[in-house]
This record gives C-alpha cells, structure tokens and sequence, in this order.
C-alpha cells in the first residue's frame, strides 16, 4: 500500500489509483481515457522502472529482502 496514495487507500480497488508517471496518470485514468495499448505500454514503463529503483534500494542496503522472499529462494517454500 505504500505506493498507494493515502487518499486513496481505502477505495475498493486502490491499486489502480497508484501514479504511474510525472503526469500523475493513473490505472483508472487510463481506463477512462485511453487505449487498451497506452495503458499496456505505460504500465510495463512503470513496472520495470519500480522494480529497478527496489533492487538498486536492495543493493544499497536500504531495504532487506522480506523473509517470505528469502525462504522462496533457499526453497524453504
């Protein structure tokens, strides 16, 4: 929920209010005004852009890998 912004946490659906870019465009804005092919292209630019900025933060050291991911890659799961 972090990426959520807290105005729009409790909506049924919160995941489609996160910002997807500087524009502050949403899932749900993409719904109502775009094409099928904009969301598609600006989601996947978010997507690899947000896992990029997580694993650098890991790589720093500023954020531990969770522990339900640890035991996933030591097969623990």
């Amino acid at each position: 929920m972090q990426l959520v912004p807290p105005d729009r946490q409790q909506m049924e659906f919160p995941c489609r209010f996160i910002p997807l870019n500087d524009k502050d465009e949403t899932v749900d804005s993409f719904y109502r005004y775009a094409t099928q092919q904009e969301l598609e292209e600006t989601l996947g630019k978010w997507l690899r852009a947000t896992i990029q900025n997580l694993e650098a933060e890991r790589t720093a050291g500023k954020t531990p890998l969770p522990e339900s991911s640890k035991q996933a890659a030591s097969g623990r799961i």
